[in-house]
């Protein structure tokens, strides 16, 4: 069986009703999953909350989320988070973005994105295990971190960009 997704620039140019209305639509008609990233809208797990919370069988997907932005620790709590209150259907869609994103608009060096995003994933998928994280990595350096607010799903999918 086919599966299509549905991806919507959540920029405030949308209100939240039609968006909610799209998400609804979508979930009627059978659509496998409903995306959107970060970009000058809105964050992305807030407007994926809200498609949780009025969807029954979407899954919700973060096409994508910036690794330079928020901590592999941080990340790993919001994705458990919305994939709790969505009842195990969000997916965590992760990428480097640009130098200019990256260091305009956050601050912060561009420096070795595919070490990054590789630290990232396996920081990610330990804590999402409920495993303690002790991470010495090249970029990380985590001690004793453990999430006590497990995801519903067993292997959350993890998309890269």
């Amino acid at each position: 069986m086919e599966q299509i997704g549905f991806f919507l620039n959540a920029s405030r140019e949308t209100s939240d009703e039609d968006l909610i209305a799209l998400a609804k639509q979508a979930d009627n008609l059978g659509y496998h999953s409903f995306w959107t990233g970060e970009s000058w809208g809105r964050d992305a797990f807030t407007v994926l909350t809200m498609v949780a919370c009025h969807t029954e069988n979407l899954r919700l997907g973060t096409g994508i989320v910036t690794t330079y932005s928020r901590t592999p620790a941080l990340i790993a709590q919001t994705i458990a988070s919305l994939d709790i209150l969505s009842k195990g259907r969000s997916i965590l869609g992760l990428g480097s973005s640009g130098k200019v994103v990256v260091e305009g608009w956050h601050g912060v060096p561009f420096d070795s994105p595919l070490a990054r995003t590789r630290e990232y994933i396996e920081i990610i998928r330990k804590a999402l295990a409920g495993e303690a994280v002790d991470h010495q990595g090249e970029l990380f350096q985590l001690s004793r971190f453990r999430m006590t607010a497990r995801a519903v799903q067993k292997h959350m999918p993890i998309y890269l960009a």
